[in-house]
C-alpha cells in the first residue's frame, strides 16, 4: 500500500507550503530567504515585461507616424538595442556582485536580489524615459 501513504505524506506537505508563503514576511533560513527573493524577482521582471511591452507598442506606433512622414523612426528597434545591452549589463553587474559570496550560500541569494533590484530600476526607468520624452508627441 505505498499510495495511500504517499498521498497522505502530499496531503501532510500542503499546510507546510502554504506557511512557506507566509513566510517571507520574516523567512528564517536561507531558503527561505532565497524561495522569497525568487519571488520578488518573477514579480519584478513581470513588471519589466510589461512595461517593455506597452513602452515597445507605442514607439512602433510613433515609428509607423514617423515613417508616413518620411521623418525617420527607428525608435522601437533603439530600444530593443537597448534592451538587449541592459540584460547583457544587468547579468555581468550581479555576477560580479554575486562572485564575492562564490561557493557560499549566500550566492545565489545576493545574484537574485541584485536582479531584483536592477530590474525595478530598469522599469521605472523605461517608464520615465516615455513619460519624459514619448508622452508628449
Amino acid at each position: 500500500m505505498p499510495v495511500p501513504i504517499l498521498v497522505l505524506v502530499a496531503l501532510l506537505a500542503l499546510p507546510l507550503q502554504a506557511a512557506a508563503a507566509d513566510d517571507c514576511a520574516a523567512p528564517q533560513t536561507n531558503m527561505q530567504m532565497q524561495d522569497c527573493a525568487g519571488r520578488d524577482y518573477k514579480a519584478a521582471d513581470a513588471e519589466l515585461n510589461a512595461a517593455y511591452g506597452e513602452v515597445m507598442a507605442k514607439l512602433k506606433a510613433m515609428d509607423a507616424e514617423l515613417a508616413k512622414q518620411q521623418a525617420g523612426g527607428g525608435l522601437a528597434a533603439a530600444l530593443r538595442e537597448a534592451q538587449r545591452a541592459w540584460i547583457q549589463f544587468r547579468d555581468g553587474q550581479c555576477g560580479w556582485e554575486a562572485a564575492f559570496f562564490k561557493g557560499g550560500s549566500m550566492q545565489p541569494l545576493i545574484r537574485t536580489t541584485c536582479l531584483t533590484e536592477l530590474t525595478r530600476a530598469r522599469t521605472a526607468q523605461l517608464r520615465q524615459t516615455w513619460k519624459s520624452y514619448g508622452a508628449g508627441q
